[in-house]
């Protein structure tokens, strides 16, 4: 993830299909900034066997690219200064944590943008916005 971090955001690849989708969605909660996966996204991102340097991604709403981040898994011992996407540790679980920096906020630099008005926009257009606590 961290030769992806110093790239510009328009240089970045884009896979042709993406990761995520909104069909992939059931819910995004823009205050807590959890996105709640069906079964079959969430299952894809537990298997996804994450390294300890991250797994860079790029969040597009609307055609446009907003910010890049990483995938990231509590066991690593590596920082990460960007926007970390975390999977629930329960094998189970269905939601993915969008969180500053890791371990923690104090790593972060930049620009929060997890509730960018055009992923705000994106959800709310397709009914999977939430903005409770």
């Amino acid at each position: 993830a961290g030769e992806a971090q110093m790239m510009a955001l328009t240089d970045l690849p884009l896979e042709q299909t993406p990761f995520i989708s909104m069909e992939d969605v059931v819910m995004y909660n823009s205050s807590t900034y959890e996105m709640t996966l069906t079964e079959s996204a969430a299952a894809i991102v537990h298997r996804l066997g994450i390294p300890v340097n991250g797994m860079p991604f790029v969040v597009v709403a609307r055609g446009e690219r907003i910010f890049m981040g990483a995938f990231w898994t509590p066991v690593s011992s590596l920082s990460y200064s960007g926007i970390v996407a975390m999977p629930s540790l329960e094998e189970d679980s269905s939601i993915l944590y969008f969180d500053l920096g890791y371990p923690s906020a104090d790593f972060f630099e930049g620009v929060d943008l997890r509730d960018n008005e055009q992923i705000i926009k994106a959800f709310s257009k397709a009914e999977k916005l939430s903005e409770t606590e």
